[in-house]
Parts: structure tokens; sequence; C-alpha cells
């Protein structure tokens, strides 16, 4: 057993609610969680000898700041599979990696997985999907109102490694914008209020930021006020890569982040003068990217067994593994099932962030009968 000296930080809400999510899943208690001054951690003793304080000390570590607001800028969590994923096309992104969006003007932009630049295992890389050219390759994260509301008036920077393979030197543009309504991110982006910036598809488009140069790494940044009634409804970070003018270009993109910079200028801003991204483990990440997303494991999924009798219905209760951030979409997928319809007749009900229930009415009398399924649920605000 061994102890973890934890420094003083400012402990915000917002780190405060994710940590009360882990603390949920062990082997810590909210009071040995709390940052806001300088403590000393004792891991509780796993059987795991020095072993076991070792790994409690990394996780304290991981939970210490949390000063990025965006998720999987590390470009590590695939959930969805790691690509080539189809993006939306016109007015309507469509999810990429975990946490990030993707669209292309005339046609479809794929975002798969790829090598990072060194400080990340990966990036996300953005093509063409179909034949040329796309006049605006889009990608951007949308943040809800419960992690944008503690943003309001502040001076945030975001920033990103960006790699350019598609054409002659390039300045990607930035823009803000946010729904009309508190986390409805359901409407097209021509609908969307634009304060920094403006609609990326019109004759003025984001605001250009460094140039960067064909085949190499770049670091972007753009460091701004967060508009009073963006943070209150939440709104989307949001990059355009330009056109596409061949078959065989791409656009990486990694290390993101989005801090509060309160020392900084707002405007396009020095690479120089901006503090290091938030690189959090694959742990953290994938819990917090689960918050919004989250499929259940594969191939076995959710199982209900037991004997059956022909027209009784039977239910399950499926827990999350972690509580979502609001009421998500399900979709299933059922996979095999004994005294039950084969591939179908799976009703949800009792939704809510926490889990769900799942009933099937079998058509057999069967001992050793049972029903096996997948799931994916979606936080609409995603």
């Amino acid at each position: 057993m061994g102890t973890v000296l934890v420094p003083a930080i400012p402990f915000s809400a917002f780190a405060r609610r994710r940590t009360q999510d882990i603390v949920a899943a062990g082997p810590y208690t909210l009071g040995q969680l709390d940052l806001r001054s300088p403590v000393i951690i004792t891991p509780p003793d796993n059987g795991g000898g020095g072993g076991g304080g070792g790994g409690g000390g990394s996780l304290v570590e991981a939970m210490m700041a949390f000063t990025n607001k965006l998720r999987n800028g590390t470009m590590d969590i695939w959930q969805s599979g790691t690509g080539p994923i189809s993006g939306g096309m016109d007015l309507h992104l469509w999810p990429g990696t975990d946490g990030w969006w993707i669209a292309g003007k005339n046609a479809q932009v794929t975002a798969q997985r790829v090598s990072g630049r060194g400080p990340t295992r990966y990036a996300m890389q953005l093509k063409c999907g179909t034949t040329p050219p796309i006049t605006n390759t889009l990608v951007g994260q949308k943040l809800d109102s419960g992690i944008t509301a503690l943003l309001s008036g502040q001076v945030c920077t975001f920033q990103a490694w960006v790699y350019n393979n598609d054409y002659l030197p390039f300045s990607p543009k930035f823009s803000l914008g946010h729904p009309a309504n508190q986390d409805d991110f359901s409407d097209t982006l021509n609908n969307w209020i634009w304060d920094i910036g403006s609609y990326p598809f019109g004759s003025v488009g984001g605001i250009p930021l460094q140039s960067c140069g064909l085949g190499q790494w770049t670091q972007i940044a753009y460091t701004f006020i967060v508009p009073p009634v963006a943070a209150l409804n939440g709104f989307i970070i949001l990059l355009d890569f330009g056109d596409y003018t061949n078959t065989s270009g791409y656009w990486n993109i990694t290390e993101c982040d989005l801090q509060i910079t309160p020392l900084l200028t707002p405007g396009v801003t020095s690479v120089t003068n901006i503090p290091p991204p938030e690189l959090r483990p694959y742990t953290i990440e994938h819990f917090m990217c689960e918050r919004y997303y989250q499929k259940s494991a594969t191939p076995i999924g959710c199982l209900w067994s037991g004997n059956s009798v022909s027209g009784s219905a039977y239910s399950v209760y499926v827990p999350f593994p972690t509580t979502m951030v609001t009421t998500p979409t399900l979709s299933f997928a059922e996979v095999a099932s004994v005294g039950f319809p084969n591939t179908s007749g799976l009703t949800p009900s009792q939704v809510t962030s926490r889990g769900f229930v799942a009933t099937k009415t079998s058509n057999a009398n069967t001992n050793g009968a049972y029903f096996q399924f997948t799931y994916t649920a979606l936080a609409p605000i995603a």
C-alpha cells in the first residue's frame, strides 16, 4: 500500500462533476479526490501490494486538471470503428470519431484513424470519400451547455496540430456557432447563430488561422471571448480545411485542446504563447466519451436466459457502464435466441441516462431459453 501526494489546484464544477461519475466506479471516495487543497491519498489495499498503490496514483493524477474542455482531443477513442467512416454532406454534420463531426460541401468526407504526430498515438485523417471536388471540408465538436456555461465571458484558446497533404499551403478557417435553443444541435448549419467567423458555406466563412505548409505538421491556435449566449446554449467549434483537389489528398488532425487562457489576447494566437494541450490518458478519455456515445461489448452483448412459456414476455435490465449526459437514443442488433423470435421483437422501455429495460415475448415453451442482443446509445447532444 502506498500514498499519493496531490498538489493544490483549482477544482472546477466541471472537474467535480466528472470526478463524481468516476468515483461511482471506485475505489476512491469523493472526499479522497477533493483536490482543492493538498491532500494525501492512500489507495485502498486491493491485494496487489505496491502495484495496486501505483495504479491508484495514476488514476488520481489523471483526474487532477481537466483544463481541456474538448473530449477525445487525442483521437484515441473510436467506438464506431477506426474507419473509413463516411461523413455528412452540405448542411449536415455526421459523426466521425468519438466527439468529432465531419462534413463536406458537394461530396462526402471520410474519417479514419491514422498514426499521430508523436505525443499522441493517433490522429483523425479526413479525405475525399467520393470524386472531388469538395469545396469545404469541415470538422468540429459540439459542446453542451453543461460544459460551456462555465466558460461564459472567459478568454479561451483553441489549438490543434494538423498535417496538410492536400495541396499548396493553406490556412484552416475557424468558426464558433450556437443553436437557437439550448443544446438543440439537430438543426442544419445554416440555421445556427455564428458568433465567431460566419456560416462556413457562405462567401466569407471562418477566420483564417496559421498557414499550413504542404507535407508538414503545423500547430494552429485561436483565442476568443466566449459569448454568454453561446455559453448558455452550448456551441460548436468548427474548422474548415477548404477544397479537395485530388483523390489522394488528406488532412490529419490531433492534439486538440480548448482551455481558459486569461492572459492571452483574442485573435489568431502565436503558438509560442499558448499553454501545452491537456492530453488525458485513454481510460479517462474513454469514460468521458461514453457520456455521449457508448456501445455494448460484441459479440456477446446483453443476455436474458431462463425457462420460457410461449406468449409470455421476459425482461432484462441493462445498466450503462457510464451514466450518460442525457437520455440517449437506442439502436439494437439481435444476435441470437432460443425460445424467442430470432431477429425481431425486442422492445426497450424505461430508458434513462443510466440504463434501460429490454423485453421480448417468447414463441415457444423452452427450458434453457435465451435472447441475446447488442446495443448502441447516442445522446442527442453528442
